[in-house]
């Protein structure tokens, strides 16, 4: 008795794939279409998003870490740059989210987009405090991202470049030593 078991061949066609199993020596069993990532997530502009939530999330660690091993407390401004970190790749994150058709995923990033702000704004120098403060405003000129997703997007690009400077001042300390101040804005 011969019995050829073949399981998990994947057969790709245009994006969409299909599993066959052979199960006897003549008998073939097609199931439904598998899972496959949709055409945004290998979108260029997607792609870039992904590498600049890297970029951010990475300095925000390793300034985080710095800061921590200095003994920093809670309310040192040095503190705001690792939450205007924390902001930027909150906004990275909706506005990526948004370009790959995940709504929820795109409010509750906003929501904590909000929240870091706020907490940055708090106890941030003046030089910091201004870029705050602008993309805050910029953050007001949204919604909730799933009600409006093109105003939303517009927003969030616009956030994520006013909080551009404050990767150059990380990176910056990160390459240099102690972060003192946060530079200019």
């Amino acid at each position: 008795m011969l019995m050829s078991l073949s399981v998990g061949i994947v057969a790709c066609d245009g994006g969409s794939a299909t599993t066959t199993s052979t199960v006897g020596a003549s008998t073939t069993i097609a199931t439904g279409p598998t899972t496959t990532l949709p055409t945004a997530y290998a979108t260029p502009e997607s792609n870039a998003l992904a590498r600049e939530l890297k970029r951010t999330v990475q300095l925000a660690a390793i300034l985080g870490q710095k800061l921590q091993d200095q003994g920093a407390t809670a309310n040192d401004p040095r503190i705001a740059l690792v939450w205007a970190l924390r902001a930027r790749g909150q906004a990275v994150t909706a506005r990526k989210a948004l370009l790959e058709k995940q709504p929820e995923l795109a409010d509750n990033a906003a929501k904590e987009l909000r929240i870091q702000l706020v907490r940055a704004g708090a106890i941030a120098d003046s030089s910091l405090a201004g870029e705050l403060a602008q993309a805050l405003a910029l953050m007001a000129t949204m919604g909730q991202p799933s009600s409006d997703p093109a105003a939303a997007s517009l927003a969030l690009d616009g956030i994520i470049k006013q909080l551009e400077p404050v990767i150059a001042q990380v990176q910056a300390v990160v390459d240099g030593g102690s972060p003192t101040t946060t530079g200019g804005g």
